[in-house]
């Protein structure tokens, strides 16, 4: 999301007693987590990318990539704990 669809989201203006604590938010990028068989175990999600650039392509491909990652390494560690059960 960028900045502008993220001041804008409804869910945002949840945040307005904290604005004082926290620096503005310009972007929001996320995506589920999920194991092979389309189990969720939740979602990454990062804000502000460093240098107060906005994300990119680049960025994204890089996160879904670690979500799927995330996501064998939690399904592993599921059926090892079925197995050992």
């Amino acid at each position: 999301m960028t900045e502008a669809e993220v001041l804008s989201h409804p869910l945002y203006r949840g945040f307005a007693p904290f604005a004082d604590s926290h620096p503005p938010m310009r972007g929001w990028l996320a995506t589920s987590v999920c194991g092979d068989d389309g189990r969720s175990y939740g979602m990454l999600q990062l804000s502000d990318k460093r240098g107060g650039r906005d994300f990119d392509e680049s960025d994204e491909a890089n996160i879904r990539e670690l979500a799927a990652l995330i996501g064998e390494t939690l399904d592993a560690f599921r059926l090892a704990a079925q197995r050992s059960a």
